[in-house]
């Protein structure tokens, strides 16, 4: 069987891009792969940042038989941050033909769309004031919304909205 290696973070709770080990998180969270494997984007929640993982190809060392990347190293950069309207991402899930995700933003109470590859973000439900209220986006209210998943047809998100239990 394969060990578990730790491929990124430095051990301290901050905020730094950089190669594998040297890059700082904090609280980092749910985890998307690209359609072809070759990145993830993870939700950094006390950083209040969205960040990626260059994978490149991994292929197992004939020698060693360990996974190492075609690129060399993993890089984590920073896509998005509270200037971009985050407090606390958490939740992601791709929509299903892969030109977008969503994101659970627990501190701003909302659910939040964000286009990919060109990382533009709209909120698509919440209004901001944390509550429990059913209705479209712009009326809808939850209270750290927490998971989401999106149905394989694209037309229905499920939230698990943390403090409305």
């Amino acid at each position: 069987t394969d060990d578990f290696t730790k491929l990124i973070g430095h051990g301290f709770p901050e905020l730094a891009d950089g190669p594998g080990l040297e890059a700082k998180l904090d609280l980092p969270a749910e985890i998307i792969l690209t359609e072809d494997g070759k990145l993830a984007i993870f939700a950094d929640a006390e950083n209040n940042a969205i960040r990626t993982v260059d994978f490149g190809i991994p292929e197992r060392d004939a020698g060693t038989g360990k996974l190492v990347w075609s690129n060399g190293t993993l890089m984590v950069t920073t896509m998005l941050t509270a200037a971009d309207g985050f407090n606390q991402p958490y939740g992601l899930a791709w929509l299903p033909d892969y030109s977008a995700f969503v994101v659970t933003d627990m501190g701003n109470h909302k659910i939040k769309l964000v286009t990919y590859p060109g990382y533009v973000v709209t909120t698509v439900a919440g209004t901001g004031v944390p509550d429990h209220v059913d209705g479209p986006g712009d009326t809808a209210q939850f209270s750290s919304p927490l998971g989401i998943a999106v149905q394989a047809d694209g037309l229905i998100a499920y939230i698990a909205d943390s403090e409305n239990r």
